[in-house]
C-alpha cells in the first residue's frame, strides 16, 4: 500500500491544538489504511481553497471500498459502525469518527466525507487560519466599536522564590 503526502507550500499557521489535530489525522489515516486493500493507496493533503481563505483544508483519501449513502449520513455519529464494513479483520467501537467530528467542531472547523461504493473515500476537515487580529478583537473592541482604552497586564512568576 502506498501513502502519499501533498502539502501546499502556501499554508499559513492554523489556530489549533496540535495534539488534538494529530489525533484526528491518526484516526483518519488509520481508517483509510484499514479499509484499503494492500494494492491500494492513501493520500494525505493539506491545502488552501481560494473561496475560503480563512481555513486550511486537510483531507485523507483512499482507494478502498467506499461508503454507501446510508452510512455517509450516519458515519460521524457516536457508536455508529457501517454494517457493510465490519468483519473479523476490522474492529472498533464506532467512536473514532465521532471524536474527530467533536475535535474539529471545537476548533470551529467542519468535517465531511465524499465517497461512493467501490470508489474509495475522502475525509476532509477544515481548521481556522491563525489571525492575531481575530484573537485580539474581543480585547480591543466592545459592541463592534473600538474601545477608548484598555489595559494589558503582564505577570511573570519567578520559580526561584
Amino acid at each position: 500500500m502506498g501513502l502519499e503526502i501533498g502539502i501546499d507550500q502556501r499554508l499559513p499557521l492554523v489556530q489549533a491544538d496540535p495534539d488534538r489535530v494529530l489525533e484526528v489525522l491518526i484516526n483518519l489515516v488509520d481508517n483509510a489504511i484499514k479499509f484499503t486493500p494492500a494494492d491500494g493507496a492513501v493520500m494525505l493533503q493539506a491545502s488552501l481553497v481560494d473561496a475560503d481563505p480563512d481555513s486550511v483544508y486537510i483531507s485523507v483519501s483512499d482507494t478502498g471500498r467506499g461508503i454507501g449513502p446510508e452510512a455517509k449520513a450516519l458515519i460521524f455519529e457516536r457508536l455508529y459502525q457501517d454494517p457493510d464494513s465490519v468483519d473479523n479483520n476490522r474492529s472498533g467501537l464506532g467512536l473514532g469518527l465521532f471524536i474527530c467530528r467533536e475535535i474539529v467542531r471545537l476548533h470551529q472547523g467542519r468535517i465531511w466525507v465524499s465517497s461512493e461504493p467501490g470508489q474509495g473515500s475522502t475525509f476532509t476537515f477544515t481548521l481556522p487560519t491563525y489571525s492575531l487580529g481575530k484573537l485580539l478583537a474581543p480585547v480591543v473592541t466592545y459592541q463592534d466599536r473600538l474601545r477608548p482604552s484598555f489595559v494589558l497586564l503582564r505577570v511573570e512568576l519567578d520559580s526561584a522564590l
